[in-house]
């Protein structure tokens, strides 16, 4: 079956449904653990169209519909059910303290006036409980109306199917952006039959093998990758909430190890994510886990490092877990997600690059037995496939870059999206991007800074993140792999090396979380010092200023990304919150 045929996601899913009617598509570990909740292919269908029906009563065709729900299996039932009743769904989750800024801009750029939630938010909503101190926020919540979405209310209601085309905008994609402005990606419904063929393609997914996923459903990895990948190759998914796997990763592994009866595992996250594993898995307990059957680690969404691929391999290989397992991809929302897949022939691709000619913007491939304290590792996200067109682009005049440079990553094909909703010129300036050899075709500006080397696709950094510090290009996360050496008091994964122009000349601010909130004096300046003594021993150059942060207040976006760009502006506002400082108490 070609299911590359299929007009819509509707009609794969009616077509699933008649195929492997009651076979497991969908277990909701609501511990975390043990505590199941099954979903079939048939049951899929069935509360689908129950709930398209009664979602027709209060919306009409392409009304956006807001998803207000935590990660169950209720929410993948609301996503198929906007679907099916030909509405538009805005993947989002329960409001909450830390989400009021971006969940107002979305509301009020979506334009959505109904909202699917569960019984607990409904409730919390109705007795008009404070989510935040925010006025605007609560007013404009006030103008939402909620369904609460019960399963056993959903048996009896019936559904005429309504014709969907290709081109019709099956959701809003709200990416997570730098700042706290997201913009709504329009993925169209061809889009997500062609990039979901591509997956499974590329993938090599087949009916046999099993999901298991933690990855939140409001973000396209999580979503498009594991939800929508699931019902296109006929698999079975297990999935926790993100917080299970955060409050304790080795849930995860253990899902993994347990979930293998089914079959072949097939399970992905950011690279934070693996070494999450690898700081909070006590190696008293690893003889618990049987990770032979994971046939895909894939690792995207954020800059994957290498020795996050290496001390993850060491670790969890005593567990049967295989190194070409570990694979490396590249993907974004502006092209529905995929880009590369993983490479089966090179599995990780690392090469070492002459780092400053790196800092030039070209690239020197050094041979093995040549590494030396000027060498850094790149990783290769995946091959370049037939169905993306990739161009690696120099923005100066947007020409095609020669072999050997650096350039903004470029994209066309079928999976690249219509654009951003209500935002004609955010779309004009990312997705009708042109060369000069031909401007009359369009390309997607990813704002990602890569090369191509023996087919492989490889990522140096966002570029608007990128810092020029006498006249020589340095990617963010270069710098802060070295920062987070420095000491045992800087916490991993956050924190950031962001440029500020200072009079006219760009300068080093390190801002990163410490573990405790408060220090004397002393171990500050030793801390610092560190950060400065191996930035120099290594870039030769220190930082102008070095500001430490409160635990857990470094901006991230909902799926875990830095929001490197918000915190410039938090550093120039004098916004962020630092640690407490002490003096020295002398006995």
């Amino acid at each position: 079956m070609n299911y590359r045929n299929f007009k819509n996601l509707n009609d794969l899913l009616i077509y699933q449904a008649n195929q492997y009617k009651d076979k497991k598509a969908y277990i909701f570990l609501a511990d975390g653990e043990k505590d199941e909740k099954i979903l079939t292919y048939h049951d899929l269908l069935k509360y689908t169209n129950s709930l398209a029906s009664l979602l027709l009563e209060y919306c009409k065709n392409n009304d956006r519909i807001l998803l207000f729900l935590p990660p169950s299996l209720e929410y993948i039932i609301s996503f198929y059910g906007c679907l099916m009743a030909g509405l538009i769904p805005v993947p989002l989750y329960p409001p909450e303290t830390r989400s009021h800024s971006r969940l107002l801009n979305v509301i009020k750029d979506s334009g959505a006036k109904i909202a699917i939630t569960d019984k607990t938010t409904k409730i919390r909503y109705e007795k008009k409980e404070k989510i935040d101190n925010n006025d605007e926020t609560e007013k404009l919540l006030s103008t939402i109306k909620l369904i609460d979405i019960d399963l056993n209310n959903l048996i009896n209601n019936t559904f005429v199917y309504k014709s969907i085309k290709a081109e019709d905008i099956a959701f809003l994609q709200y990416t997570s952006g730098s700042t706290s402005q997201p913009k709504g990606v329009m993925v169209t419904h061809e889009n997500l039959i062609e990039n979901s063929y591509l997956i499974k393609k590329y993938f090599n997914h087949n009916d046999t093998e099993c999901k298991v996923s933690w990855l939140p459903p409001y973000h396209d990895m999580g979503l498009i990758g594991d939800i929508i990948q699931t019902l296109f190759a006929g698999m079975t998914m297990v999935f926790m909430t993100p917080m299970s796997f955060l409050k304790k990763p080795i849930r995860w592994l253990k899902a993994i190890t347990n979930y293998s009866y089914i079959g072949e595992i097939i399970s992905g996250a950011p690279n934070f994510a693996y070494d999450w594993c690898c700081k909070l898995t006590d190696d008293s307990i690893l003889n618990e886990l049987n990770l032979s059957k994971w046939r895909i680690a894939y690792n995207g969404s954020e800059p994957v490092k290498y020795s996050t691929i290496t001390n993850f391999i060491e670790k969890f290989s005593k567990c049967g877990f295989k190194a070409e397992a570990m694979c490396p991809v590249y993907g974004l929302a502006e092209n529905t997600l995929m880009v590369t897949p993983p490479d089966f022939k090179n599995k990780t691709f690392v090469i070492m690059v002459d780092r400053n000619k790196f800092k030039q913007g070209k690239i020197e491939v050094i041979n093995d037995s040549d590494k030396n304290f000027n060498s850094m590792p790149c990783i290769g996200c995946g091959p370049i496939v037939g169905e993306i067109e990739v161009k690696i682009v120099d923005i100066n005049n947007n020409t095609i870059c020669k072999e050997g440079e650096l350039g903004e990553i470029w994209l066309a094909g079928k999976s690249v999206t219509k654009g951003y909703w209500n935002k004609n010129m955010e779309t004009e300036k990312t997705f009708k991007a042109y060369l000069k050899e031909n401007t009359e075709k369009n390309y997607l500006r990813t704002g990602d800074a890569g090369f191509i080397y023996k087919g492989q696709l490889f990522i140096a950094g966002r570029i608007k993140e990128m810092i020029i510090i006498h006249g020589e290009n340095y990617y963010p996360q270069d710098i802060e792999e070295y920062v987070e050496k420095a000491s045992d008091q800087i916490k991993s994964g956050c924190g950031a090396a962001i440029g500020i122009n200072i009079d006219d000349e760009e300068k080093l601010i390190i801002i990163y979380e410490l573990k405790k909130r408060q220090y004397v004096e002393s171990e500050i300046k030793n801390i610092k010092n560190s950060i400065s003594k191996i930035l120099f021993h290594t870039f030769g150059f220190t930082p102008y200023d070095i500001v430490f942060i409160q635990p857990s207040t470094f901006p991230k976006t909902s799926s875990g990304k830095l929001q490197r760009n918000y915190c410039k502006e938090l550093y120039i506002n004098k916004k962020l919150e630092t640690i407490i400082i002490t003096e020295e108490i002398n006995i």
